[in-house]
């Protein structure tokens, strides 16, 4: 097994369940439907903060992934084409608005910097060997 940061595409396929992206992105968040504050670690929260992982219950994905929507920005493994140290990052944070925790937002931020609202999340994948 390997273990790496998700791709962009990787990660939204696991905060939507396999789900293709709504036309209108307003419903595009890991429980399917419209924003509640009651679902994720947002501005809206009013926290502040960020949070233990599985606080927001009601805001997993239908395959029980947790935390897909807010909390910390989870950096992927795609960088900017042209820019080695500037990275895309989903999922929104504790310190902005919903809009920016549904599954199309996306934010950039370089490699040498560090803040409170950034975290990861691990994708474990299988190696394939022939012979």
């Amino acid at each position: 097994e390997q273990m790496r940061l998700p791709t962009q595409a990787e990660w939204e396929q696991a905060a939507r369940h396999g789900a293709t992206a709504p036309k209108d992105a307003a419903p595009d968040y890991p429980w399917r439907g419209p924003f509640e504050s009651w679902r994720a670690n947002t501005e809206e929260s009013g926290l502040q903060q960020t949070t233990p992982v599985c606080m927001y219950p009601d805001g997993r994905t239908a395959g029980d992934v947790w935390d897909m929507s807010g909390n910390v920005w989870e950096w992927t493994n795609d960088s900017s084409e042209g820019a080695s140290e500037m990275y895309y990052l989903k999922g929104g944070s504790y310190d902005l608005e919903a809009e920016a925790a549904n599954a199309s937002a996306v934010a950039e931020s370089d490699a040498k910097e560090w803040y409170p609202f950034d975290g990861f999340r691990v994708l474990v994948a299988s190696i394939s060997r022939s012979g």
